[in-house]
């Protein structure tokens, strides 16, 4: 068996073949393969084209993409060539040469490379063999990070999940267990302390332990399925011990048992746990069945996995990766909220694409030559590139690598996951998103070619190379292919209806998942919520769902160059209300301020943040009225028509005044808008220089007072440290300084910054603000009241206008405005205690606006069907 592939995709319904021109011209027209009876090679390549597909190929130009191939299929399919003809083709010539023909012209020229000798047909007998045996590199790097033996570890590699199931027979369930534990190995495996695999061969009769919480009000079960869930979900490595997975029960009222299940990693992967859970249902509805053993076991396909290493494949696959070592990225900079050192604890985020929505997907992607793996992988490093500022860096790539050690080991349970690093380089012209979906293909492809030397050996030669240890923290995995290979699909929720899930990985901060789950598209995120702040979480995830579902509705999101528009607003909390609440950046450009705001704010209305065109690759305005224009087009690119909501804090309320009189004077109406201590700009002190000086000491030392009191941290930005340095060593060690406090992503640095900071003091310094002639909208003006530890009263709009609780707004409205007071200093109004009162008073605004009938519709926003 070829390497099941998790990154591979989903059978693509059809294919068009707009492309054919780029591909080399195929022969003159060929008799149908079924017709050429003369020649064996052919008639063997038709005979394994037609059992793969599954119906017979009989047209040489037939594409097999077009056919529904995809990559799980490719790669059995060059596998199957190999064993029979000895000629290795790679997944990239197939890329090139998708036709029957075409690969019979490969086939016929000789190819690329000698296949090794071909594999066993056989292995040992099912618990035959060494009982100890050697962990596979993935399960030494798990079992070590599991015990806290690297950076960001100490915890176990363990998927979780919960099902509430009507009337479900816990004995028989039980009973069904057992009977696929006597037929697994693993499931009888333990870790030794020195770290190999060890085979039990006889295990007590695992017993389900069963909760009886029919008595209890709902209250108290409520809080022991809380109690259990919290035990039972984050599971502590104890490897040594058996079982290595665990089930629990919990009978619940009206005849409704809530099954816990949890299993770690180390003994059955992803693509087992659907094995093991197939014969599960096998023998619970079929008590009686007889299935017959696996011929081959683990220890033999992890031999088979190791000896490659010293195979030639191994060796091409080293020089290919080695070549790219200096150069390749590491991972995105994800800013951290927390000591990453400490255990990390999992959440999951999920959605749900309907199977009408995500069948036009992956028709979608097909007509473009594109496979639905390669379209969520690009959509997955879209949202990091937002999300972290990088524009080049690399994902984990999960692989489940079965080796061909014998032809059924589709059906051995194991942790067969191998690692490989897949690189994002958004450095150049960023082009549609099919050009950027198919340079993620064309990666993908040459990379599974050379997946021998994996991300672990990746990972290592980087660190021996540069003496500091690397880490692939941020996964993609998808299994949208495993079906295929594992003698078809399964239906997870058959033993009842799903109630929570999470996974957690040592040396992982966050984990992309893709699954197809009854003809639905499953997308779920699993995030350490101790590292990575979860209103940052949320607002990506919303981000990347909500572009999947316009790939599936909107064909111009595909074909389209990507608008400045679309990357200047920044989906924080996406929610089912048609019309957004507009949050625009204070000084510095940047929306992460608004983050936990948009996760506390209980109106069901999506938050979108509007950050400086000039942090996304724009050529930026130079005055107010220019950069008020540009967020009013990304504004109405969201929402074509109002009314509409929108406000900021600080710069960001002076803009949203801006822009909504530029959108009454368009006809349109701002039923509200929001100034969180936005002082007049009349009162602000432009800065001396010019538009290009940003190396000045004042501009760099106003931006780190200002980071010191939002984030109330020491960035040692006394005036004598800076002033002190030479001019040319100021903003280097402003970048230092931002990098180790985790505020800049590793292609940031602190010259851009404060050059977006310093533009946006002179704009202010020089605006005057215009009155605002809609009697109709609701102003609110939030006032912080105690005065600012940093920059207060300097003539940059934190503490200008003293004694006003208006900020000096009254007389450029057109109704008076709503006026609150707040407990807090101007850095402190969104985080710490002052926040929940700034939320209640703009929920409350929100709440009270009237009801408009109509609802406006925008691009992005696609329900499913």
């Amino acid at each position: 068996a070829p390497a099941a592939v998790a990154v591979s995709p989903a059978d693509l319904a059809a294919r068009m073949r707009h492309d054919a021109a780029a591909r080399p011209t195929e022969a003159a027209a060929t008799p149908p393969v079924a017709e050429q009876t003369g020649d064996p090679r052919t008639r063997a390549e038709a005979a394994i084209w037609s059992e793969l597909l599954g119906f017979p190929v009989d047209d040489p130009d037939a594409d097999f993409f077009a056919l529904g191939g995809h990559s799980l299929l490719a790669t059995r399919m060059l596998s199957r060539l190999d064993d029979a003809f000895r000629v290795r083709l790679r997944l990239a010539d197939l890329l090139d040469h998708p036709t029957a023909a075409g690969v019979a012209r490969l086939l016929d020229r000789g190819a690329r490379t000698s296949a090794p000798p071909p594999a066993p047909e056989s292995g040992p007998e099912p618990g035959s063999g060494a009982r100890d045996f050697p962990l596979t590199r993935v399960q030494h790097a798990y079992w070590v990070g599991g015990v806290g033996g690297y950076r960001h570890g100490g915890t176990a590699c363990h998927f979780f999940l919960e099902h509430d199931c009507p009337d479900l027979d816990i004995d028989r369930y039980q009973r069904a267990w057992n009977r696929v534990v006597a037929r697994h190995p693993m499931l009888r495996t333990v870790i030794t302390p020195d770290g190999r695999n060890r085979v039990l061969d006889r295990v007590p009769d695992y017993r389900i332990r069963v909760h009886d919480l029919t008595r209890l009000d709902q209250d108290e079960r409520d809080s022991r399925l809380a109690a259990l869930r919290e035990r039972l979900s984050h599971r502590p490595p104890r490897s040594d011990r058996w079982p290595l997975f665990d089930v629990t029960a919990a009978r619940l009222p009206g005849g409704i048992v809530r099954l816990f299940t949890g299993v770690d990693v180390l003994v059955c992967d992803t693509a087992s746990y659907l094995l093991v859970d197939r014969e599960i249902r096998r023998f619970y509805t079929e008590p009686d069945a007889e299935l017959p053993l696996p011929g081959v076991d683990f220890a033999t396909s992890a031999a088979e996995l190791e000896s490659r290493r010293s195979g030639p494949g191994w060796e091409r696959a080293a020089t290919y990766w080695r070549a790219r070592l200096d150069d390749l990225p590491g991972p995105p900079a994800l800013a951290r909220t927390s000591d990453e050192t400490q255990a990390p604890r999992f959440s999951r985020r999920a959605e749900r694409l309907a199977p009408r929505q995500w069948r036009r997907l992956r028709e979608a992607a097909a007509s473009r030559g594109l496979t639905p793996t390669s379209v969520l992988l690009a959509a997955y490093a879209d949202t990091l590139a937002a999300w972290s500022g990088s524009d080049r860096f690399c994902v984990n790539l999960t692989l489940f690598d079965r080796p061909a050690v014998h032809p059924e080991v589709d059906r051995v349970v194991g942790d067969f996951t191998t690692l490989m690093l897949h690189e994002s380089d958004r450095t150049g012209p960023p082009g549609a998103f099919a050009d950027r979906a198919r340079a993620a293909q064309r990666r993908l492809f040459a990379d599974l070619d050379h997946r021998d030397f994996s991300a672990l050996d990746v990972l290592a030669e980087q660190s021996a190379r540069t003496g500091r240890l690397r880490h692939a923290l941020v996964v993609f995995t998808s299994a949208l292919g495993l079906p295929d290979v594992l003698g078809g699909g399964h239906d997870l929720d058959w033993v009842g209806t799903p109630v929570y899930g999470v996974s957690q990985t040592p040396q992982v901060w966050l984990d992309h998942q893709a699954f197809e789950q009854r003809e639905a598209l499953l997308l779920q995120w699993d995030a350490a919520e101790t590292v990575l702040d979860p209103a940052a979480v949320d607002a990506a995830f919303a981000r990347y769902v909500a572009a999947v579902r316009r790939l599936a509705d909107d064909p111009a999101a595909w074909d389209d160059e990507p608008s400045s528009a679309g990357e200047v607003s920044l989906l924080l909390r996406d929610g089912p209300h048609p019309r957004p609440l507009f949050l625009i950046h204070p000084s510095g450009g940047d929306v992460l301020c608004y983050r936990e705001a948009a996760r506390l704010l209980t109106t069901d209305r999506p938050i979108v943040g509007l950050t400086d065109p000039e942090l996304v690759g724009e050529q930026p305005p130079l005055d107010l009225a220019g950069l008020a224009d540009r967020h009013l087009r990304a504004i109405r690119a969201r929402q074509p028509h109002g009314p509409y909501a929108l406000g900021g804090w600080s710069m960001g309320g002076t803009l949203a005044h801006e822009i909504a009189g530029r959108l009454h004077a368009a006809g349109e109406h701002v039923e509200l808008l929001v100034m969180l201590d936005s002082n007049l700009p009349d009162r602000i002190r432009a800065l001396p220089g010019d538009h290009e000086h940003t190396r000045d000491t004042e501009p760099v030392q106003r931006y780190f007072a200002s980071l010191e009191a939002f984030l109330d941290i020491d960035l040692g930005t006394a005036h004598t440290d800076l002033a002190a340095l030479p001019p040319t060593e100021r903003v280097p060690e402003a970048t230092r300084r931002l990098r180790e406090s985790g505020l800049l992503g590793t292609g940031d640095t602190a010259a851009e910054r404060v050059a977006v900071f310093t533009r946006h003091l002179r704009i202010l310094g020089t605006h005057r603000a215009h009155r605002l002639d809609d009697p109709a909208t609701t102003t609110l003006v939030i006032r912080a009241t105690r005065p600012a530890p940093r920059n207060s009263g300097t003539g940059m709009g934190v503490d200008d206008v003293p004694g006003q609780r208006d900020l000096g707004w009254t007389p450029y409205l057109a109704a008076p405005p709503r006026l609150a007071d707040c407990d807090a200093h101007h850095y402190g109004l969104l985080h710490g205690p002052a926040l929940p009162r700034v939320v209640e008073l703009i929920d409350t605004a929100l709440r009270e606006l009237p009801d408009h009938s109509g609802p406006s519709e925008h691009p992005g926003r696609a329900s499913a069907p």
